[in-house]
Order: structure tokens, then C-alpha cells, then sequence
């Protein structure tokens, strides 16, 4: 979709590009061509009135400035009164005169169809149709950057909860690999307890030492702890 807009603005642009330089400015291209014939018949014509020419000028100049219409039909009618008057006229400059009045009304309106074409603050022509298709390649830029936006977003989401997921399997992983170590550290105690209260249970009964007199006591304690180191040990 905006490839294809940028494709036609390029060629619009293009277009009002060569229709510009055609037109041209002063001394080159239509306008300077025009503005040549004008020069040359306000030097050289004796036939054609100063104020005539001077107005066809002010209506040249005018149109140039306000882009109104009004002023190319002023323009027009007033040199084909003076084409008309060249056509009456005997004089031997009066054809060459009228030749350069044509060529320079010609001019002049060759470089007001091409100011209608390309329009005048984007309100018209190719200018306008330029700006429309650049308003709508913004817009739809505008819509595209917002929606990679959104996606990067989504996509940002997701790495974070993918992140947590993975930061908690491994918490739980943990938790049962700590779990299983200390139940191998502690199953041996565990066992070693339990076949002590199983051997104090099954154990012959211990020699009472309170019978005795002291010294007998002591080897009958001592008796009892040997006995029962066995028991564990066994």
C-alpha cells in the first residue's frame, strides 16, 4: 500500500517537475522565450501603442501574482484588438509586428495552461493531487509505526512472561532437587535412629547397677554402654 503511494507520488512529482522546467523563469524556458518576443516589440514596434503593450504586460504580471483567470481573458481580448489593428494596418513593419504580438500572446498562454496544471498552494493540478497522496503516505505511515509498535509491545509481553515461566520451573526444579538432597543426607540418620529404639526394644534387659557397691557399679554401667554400642554398630 505505500510503496504503491510512494510510487505515484514519484511520478507525480516527476511530472510537475517537467512541466515546471518547461515553464521556466525570466530568461529561460516558455517565460523567458515569452518575455524575449514582449522585449522586442517595446524596443523596435512603431506601430503598436506603449500604453497597450504596458497593459498587456500589468495583465501578465498580474495573473502571474494572483493566479485569477480574469486577468488572461483582460489579456486576451485586449491583444486581439491589437492583432486585429496590426491586420488593417499597410505598414511594412505591420507584419513583422503582428508576428512577435503572436508569438508572444502564444507564449503567454502555453505558460498559463501550464500554471493550471500544476496548480497554484497545493489547492489544485498536480500540486494538489502531490499533497493528497503525501498526506495519505503519512497517515498510513502513522498507522504502520503504530501497529509495529504494538507488536514489539505484544511481543515484549510475551519474552516476560516467557522469562517468569521459565524463572519459576526453575524455582520448583529447585526446590525438589533440595528436597531430594536432604532426604538422602537424612534417610541414614533416619535409619540409624530407628534401629537404635528397634535394638532397645529387642535388647537383653541391662544389668542394674544399684545392687552392687561402687566399684561393681562402674564395671556394670560400663557393661551397659558397651553392650549397647554393639547393638548399634551391629
Amino acid at each position: 500500500m505505500i510503496s504503491e503511494e510512494l510510487s505515484d507520488y514519484h511520478k507525480v512529482f516527476a511530472e510537475l517537475s517537467r512541466k515546471q522546467l518547461a515553464r521556466g523563469f525570466k530568461d529561460f524556458g516558455k517565460e523567458g522565450q515569452m518575455r524575449h518576443y514582449v522585449h522586442l516589440l517595446m524596443e523596435n514596434s512603431k506601430l503598436l501603442s506603449q500604453s497597450d503593450l504596458l497593459m498587456l504586460r500589468r495583465h501578465e504580471k498580474d495573473f502571474f501574482l494572483r493566479f485569477d483567470m480574469s486577468y488572461v481573458n483582460a489579456h486576451n481580448e485586449l491583444s486581439a484588438s491589437m492583432l486585429a489593428e496590426l491586420d488593417r494596418s499597410t505598414a511594412p513593419l505591420a507584419k513583422n509586428d503582428s508576428k512577435l504580438l503572436s508569438a508572444y500572446v502564444e507564449m503567454f498562454n502555453e505558460i498559463v495552461a501550464l500554471d493550471v496544471a500544476m496548480g497554484r498552494d497545493f489547492s489544485s493540478g498536480l500540486s494538489q493531487s502531490m499533497y493528497a497522496k503525501q498526506s495519505s503516505i503519512k497517515q498510513n505511515l502513522f498507522i504502520a509505526s503504530n501497529r509495529i509498535f504494538k507488536a514489539i509491545q505484544a511481543q515484549q509481553e510475551d519474552s516476560l512472561q516467557n522469562i517468569f515461566n521459565v524463572l519459576m520451573a526453575a524455582l520448583g526444579i529447585t526446590i525438589i532437587l533440595i528436597y531430594f538432597m536432604v532426604r538422602s543426607i537424612s534417610r541414614p540418620i533416619e535409619e540409624i535412629a530407628q534401629r537404635v529404639r528397634n535394638k532397645r526394644k529387642l535388647a537383653q534387659p541391662q544389668i542394674s547397677s544399684k545392687k552392687f557397691s561402687s566399684e561393681l557399679r562402674a564395671v556394670a554401667r560400663k557393661l551397659n554402654r558397651d553392650q549397647l554400642k554393639s547393638e548399634v554398630t551391629r
